[in-house]
């Protein structure tokens, strides 16, 4: 994976008990846009931007908590920006056989699979080490057929901290996590519900343990927040003179308290 430069964050709002808009220029490879220099992400996931390509298509495995609920279950989606900046209509798209709905939202033209008033996992996508996630796209509006994919990484936990925790800032922060490998890439982000910029960390190895200096939390807000662990893999599909990042990747959380 050294081969592509990733750009910079934004994290759209997916419902005000996870994410809040905003925005962070850092040498980092986050960034949710999907694309380029574009910001925008309607899958409310933390998705990496592979820079240089002409879209991105990304399987997403991630927990959702129903507003006004303390319930979360686990979900898996396809999430797809084909054409950029801003996306366009390229014929059916689907993922291990699972068609992906094509949407759009926020000046954007996107595929998606997940709904928050009628949510539902794929089927016949999972994240063991050694399933293929295949994407095929029909083409059209400058897009070409697409029949390519990758082999998921491997699930895994946050080990710590461990949710509902008290972080103190003045205090670097060690976060770890289960199932390190030398394969896959992570990212450490967290994001306060209170609003402001969120830390993001640089592209890391899945060495199963970082730590995030004092001095890169002094800006958040107090209060809580959201501790994410990115884990993913990628590819570039090309077509002619056409690239496309195929993504897949896991997002956990843990739910803290900045003090």
């Amino acid at each position: 994976m050294t081969n592509k430069i990733f750009s910079v964050i934004s994290i759209l709002l997916v419902t005000t008990l996870l994410f809040s808009g905003c925005n962070k220029n850092e040498d980092n490879p986050l960034n949710p846009g999907g694309g380029n220099d574009n910001d925008v992400n309607n899958s409310g996931q933390p998705i990496p931007t592979i820079l240089g390509t002409d879209g991105m298509m990304a399987t997403i495995a991630f927990s959702y908590t129903f507003p006004g609920s303390p319930l979360s279950f686990d979900y898996v989606m396809g999430y797809a920006l084909l054409g950029l900046p801003s996306g366009v209509n390229a014929g059916a798209v689907s993922v291990n056989g699972n068609n992906i709905n094509f949407a759009t939202g926020n000046g954007m033209n996107y595929y998606n699979s997940f709904s928050q008033t009628n949510p539902s996992s794929l089927s016949n996508v999972t994240f063991n080490g050694s399933q293929q996630h295949t994407w095929t796209v029909v083409g059209g509006n400058g897009v070409p057929a697409i029949n390519d994919g990758l082999v998921a990484p491997n699930t895994f936990e946050i080990t710590a901290p461990v949710s509902n925790s008290t972080i103190t800032k003045t205090n670097a922060l060690n976060v770890t996590w289960s199932n390190p490998t030398t394969t896959d890439s992570v990212m450490v982000v967290i994001v306060s519900l209170t609003g402001g910029t969120p830390y993001v960390s640089s592209l890391l190895p899945n060495n199963g343990s970082f730590t995030i200096p004092a001095t890169s939390m002094t800006t958040l807000p107090l209060g809580d927040a959201m501790l994410e662990v990115v884990k993913f893999r990628y590819k570039i599909a090309t077509v002619g003179s056409k690239s496309y990042a195929i993504i897949a990747e896991i997002v956990k959380v843990a739910n803290v308290k900045l003090e």
